[in-house]
């Protein structure tokens, strides 16, 4: 089937502000977006995220299809929180998306593709909780809570973890996967949407 592409995202210059920087890379083995942070143009990248799905999914629910983005993390990070938080964890959530990428999805002791199949589902909820006045405990060496936390490390989704004593749920998309660029040029004919189609 094809798509007329420019009917479904019509190309339209406006001048607006607060803008940043986005570089997508939408081949399908990679399917990345880095979003500049200028926290004079929007505090948190969430915010853009949050732009970038709002505008685009109605435009893609016409082609029966949705785009959902999360952000990257360290799975170091997620497990410097288990460490310190030892003997202390109450709750863990893993919020993960249907798999889009292989690359991702092989090591995933959890066959969400073959669930999505069976049920249609986008995302799948899986919550570990301890007993009351008890702790989780978990372990680096679990082959299966590797696999959860690999996979939502690399865009799979997000984890929150809740810990005795402490107030707020940490959340790893809190803590995303930064890198610093001193200085970025693009060479274009002066058209923005050629500059799009580049990239």
């Amino acid at each position: 089937v094809n798509y007329n592409m420019d009917a479904i995202f019509p190309f339209c210059a406006e001048a607006a502000q607060p803008s940043v920087f986005l570089v997508i890379n939408n081949d399908p083995n990679v399917q990345l977006i880095a979003i500049e942070y200028d926290s004079r143009a929007f505090t948190r990248p969430s915010t853009v995220i949050n732009i970038l799905e709002n505008n685009i999914n109605p435009l893609l629910e016409k082609l029966w299809l949705r785009i959902y983005i999360r952000p990257l993390f360290s799975k170091n990070e997620f497990w410097d929180v288990v460490r310190s938080h030892k003997n202390r964890l109450k709750c863990v959530e893993f919020f993960m998306l249907a798999p889009n990428l292989a690359s991702i999805s092989k090591g995933l002791q959890l066959d969400l593709a073959e669930l999505k199949n069976r049920t249609n589902s986008a995302k799948t909820d899986l919550t570990l909780r301890s007993p009351k006045n008890e702790n989780l405990t978990l372990s680096e060496d679990d082959e299966f809570i590797q696999s959860l936390v690999y996979y939502s490390s690399e865009g799979g989704g997000t984890i929150h973890v809740t810990a005795k004593n402490v107030k707020k749920k940490i959340k790893t998309e809190d803590s995303v996967k930064s890198v610093e660029v001193d200085e970025i040029n693009f060479v274009v004919d002066n058209a923005p949407y050629q500059l799009v189609q580049a990239l």
